[in-house]
């Protein structure tokens, strides 16, 4: 049974009998499991045996005082809420552990029940809190984990994309025959080598600037024709110069780049352009 499932346990430890009689009357109609211990030592078999969600111990013990055995505690299980109930105590002592973490409040004999009971009830609630915020703080450890593993394999992933782009370009660059990408507004937007020797014009250079017109009508037509269809993927035509086909016209609709997947070129001019 799960933490949450089960009842909460109050450990309350005390050398004096009457005191923990006391404290079995205090508890008696909550809906807590009680466990007792007479001294420091059989609190801490109590608590290796046990889920003990609040301790509560007396100061004044022998062998062994409250802050010391609820130090031993914390050790034990650091997620006990620790409680020093004592009639006189060395306040100095008291204010260090609390300052220092060993426990959670002081409350001066004799008590008040209804404010002992409250106070246990708030350390209950404390805990569970704390313990609520490091399970979602061992989530998000989890998540960040995870998301760093994707953005590690997004990185490898566009890492690769990007060699293909960089082989593609050269490819293309050095391929023996004129290749354009040309975007939706008719803009070049990508020449090769072939390309800039044969259609440069020395006022006017290709990229960046209207395709040429000898590419017209066939290009606003296949243009149109994307649209129409909403086709804006990438795709390939013959670039004709004089009725031959003697290269190739890329669209890229984007305007911004091409997508040089080496593995989509054979496809793309499997009309086979012979230069």
């Amino acid at each position: 049974m799960s933490q949450s499932d089960r009842m909460p346990v109050v450990l309350c430890v005390d050398d004096e009998p009457s005191i923990l009689k006391a404290l079995r009357r205090v508890f008696l109609d909550e809906s807590v499991e009680l466990l007792i211990a007479g001294s420091g030592e059989e609190g801490l078999e109590v608590v290796r045996e046990h889920d003990v969600n609040v301790v509560l111990s007396d100061f004044r013990m022998p062998v062994m005082d409250g802050v010391q055995f609820l130090s031993q505690v914390k050790s034990i299980q650091p997620e006990s809420m620790r409680i020093v109930l004592s009639g006189f105590a060395d306040i100095n002592l008291i204010v260090t552990a609390l300052n220092e973490g060993e426990i959670y409040r002081f409350i001066p004999k004799p008590w008040n029940d209804k404010e002992l009971r409250d106070i246990v009830d708030k350390a209950l609630q404390h805990q569970q809190v704390n313990v609520e915020n490091r399970r979602l703080a061992e989530e998000l450890r989890g998540f960040n984990v995870e998301l760093e593993q994707k953005v590690l394999q997004r990185t490898r992933e566009l890492t690769e994309s990007n060699r293909c782009l960089r082989f593609a370009r050269v490819i293309l660059e050095l391929l023996p025959m004129p290749v354009i990408g040309v975007n939706s507004a008719r803009v070049v937007v990508f020449a090769n080598a072939q390309a800039r020797d044969i259609l440069d014009d020395p006022d006017l250079p290709l990229v960046d600037n209207p395709a040429p017109s000898l590419f017209e009508p066939e290009l606003s037509g296949a243009l149109r024709r994307a649209q129409r269809t909403e086709n804006y993927g990438d795709h390939v035509m013959p670039m004709v110069i004089d009725g031959e086909p003697i290269g190739a016209i890329i669209f890229t609709p984007d305007g911004d780049a091409i997508d040089l997947d080496p593995r989509k070129l054979r496809p793309a001019f499997s009309w086979s352009v012979t230069p």
